[in-house]
């Protein structure tokens, strides 16, 4: 696995945000306690949300330094807010994260794991309970946590 440089993470996780303050805390402190100190750069791009998240993501930012926020001034909508976040960072990965999801522990690691498993490989997926193409149905009463 490559080794990030003494001031490049190996991975920006780019989180683009637009209020929905539940899920973004959800997410963000998700990322916090499942994502290995120091194989990632955090990049938040608040797309012109409300006060509340505003103020929320502006304290977090404050607490931890490894986290780059940006507020754009005008809502620039998802694709550009992760293409601006993309340019924010340098690390030889990136995974785009949207702001409803929760991770799991190991989930960088595993999905950096297999993105270097192979020169050919040029992009990787998570496990999902809601998406096209990408979908793990789960049982009911079953979660990710139990799921390696």
């Amino acid at each position: 696995m490559t080794s990030p440089s003494a001031d490049t993470p190996l991975c920006d996780l780019v989180v683009p945000v637009y209020n929905s303050l539940s899920y973004v805390r959800e997410c963000l402190c998700s990322i916090l306690a499942y994502t290995r100190t120091g194989s990632y750069r955090l990049i938040i791009i608040d797309d012109a949300s409300d006060a509340h998240t505003r103020c929320y993501l502006d304290d977090f930012a404050v607490q931890h330094p490894h986290i780059t926020l940006h507020h754009n001034p005008n809502n620039q909508g998802f694709v550009r807010a992760c293409n601006f976040g993309i340019t924010l960072g340098d690390a030889p990965f990136v995974a785009l994260v949207n702001s409803d999801v929760v991770v799991t522990p190991s989930w960088l690691d595993r999905l950096l794991t297999c993105a270097n498993n192979d020169p050919r490989i040029a992009t990787v997926n998570p496990l999902t309970n809601h998406a096209a193409q990408i979908n793990l149905p789960l049982a009911p009463g079953a979660n990710f946590f139990r799921h390696g």
